[in-house]
């Protein structure tokens, strides 16, 4: 990863824009916890204060990410880095809006099918190219949201309600389809998943209560969450 990528992700500050997302995550007790694309330990703290009122315990918990966020973060690229953990090692992993930063996505899921214990979880999301709103921008002719002709600019051929000044850094896109297809090839089946939808205040906030309710279609949702386990080996 080059200094320039670094300090675009820096800028970005990525894991602390989905904290809701945290909030399906139960570890055993005792359990090990790590959250890859952890940014400052918001959604680790988020996991770890949750789970303390139900076990009366701290978990212990890892994060990872590709720039030194706080002093424990992990630094590993997973685009070629392995993870710095033993095989069966985590009760569970999440991994939030993370894979679609991913040049190789293939060696990202099979280092967190290595370090997941057999009866883990994994938690995993990703926007959803197929959400009505990009169904309806690509018949108008606009580029689709979360979608980028370059990783540090995400406002060419999108309206101006969609337009960031910033970009996100999406290298892949995936459909509901895709990305359910990618973990079952990788040794996972999914168990559950848990639609998303917009939280817009003010003028939008109307276009995110009718954006919930089309995330209960199947497919069309903004995005998900995916609950996983490792398949029987």
């Amino acid at each position: 990863m080059t200094k320039t990528q670094e300090d675009f992700y820096k800028q970005r500050s990525f894991g602390t824009e989905h904290l809701d997302y945290y909030s399906n995550i139960v570890v055993p007790a005792q359990g090990d916890y790590l959250d890859i694309g952890c940014a400052d330990f918001s959604g680790i703290k988020l996991v770890e204060k949750t789970n303390s009122l139900i076990h009366l315990s701290l978990i212990r918990s890892y994060g990872i990410d590709v720039y030194k966020s706080t002093p424990n973060t992990i630094v590993c690229d997973l685009n070629k880095d392995i993870i710095p953990f033993d095989e069966n090692t985590f009760d569970v992993i999440s991994s939030f809006e993370t894979v679609e930063h991913i040049n190789y996505t293939e060696h990202y899921i099979r280092e967190i099918y290595r370090v997941l214990k057999q009866d883990g979880t994994l938690f995993i999301s990703t926007p959803n190219l197929s959400w009505w709103v990009n169904r309806i921008l690509l018949c108008l002719g606009f580029q689709p949201a979360n979608t980028e002709v370059d990783i540090y600019h995400s406002m060419y051929g999108k309206p101006k309600l969609f337009k960031d000044e910033i970009g996100s850094g999406h290298i892949h896109v995936f459909t509901k389809k895709a990305i359910l297809d990618f973990l079952n090839s990788n040794g996972f089946k999914i168990i559950k998943t848990i639609p998303d939808w917009s939280h817009y205040e003010g003028k939008l906030k109307l276009f995110s209560l009718i954006d919930k309710i089309i995330s209960h279609i199947p497919g069309l949702a903004r995005g998900y969450v995916y609950v996983c386990k490792r398949k029987k080996e």
